[in-house]
């Protein structure tokens, strides 16, 4: 798969996820996290997702990983260092539903 070599290149270079790097099964699940949310917003059937997506699903499994353990927070602080997550993260706001198109 592809999307699996790409999304270890990706947290190799992302401190906070480097941990996740070798490990098949939580980078499988983020992947199929992050593609079956753009499955939904397109009313997508098909096998996979469609290629225009690619990138999308990459920074859908990445968003993932980074909130693992956050619990969905919509905002928090600690150490100087604050974070907040959008109800629609951008990687998936950028994945235009069907109904656009008519």
């Amino acid at each position: 798969m592809e999307e699996l070599r790409e999304l270890k290149v990706l947290v190799s270079r992302i401190d906070d996820l480097k941990r996740y790097e070798e490990d098949d099964d939580i980078l499988n699940l983020a992947l199929c996290y992050a593609i079956s949310e753009i499955n939904k917003r397109r009313g997508y059937t098909g096998e996979g997702y469609e290629a225009k997506y690619h990138m999308n699903a990459l920074q859908g499994a990445v968003d993932w990983l980074g909130r693992l353990g956050g619990n969905e927070y919509t905002s928090f602080s600690e150490n100087g260092v604050s974070a907040t997550y959008n109800e629609i993260p951008s990687w998936l706001a950028s994945v235009i539903p069907p109904a656009y198109f008519l």
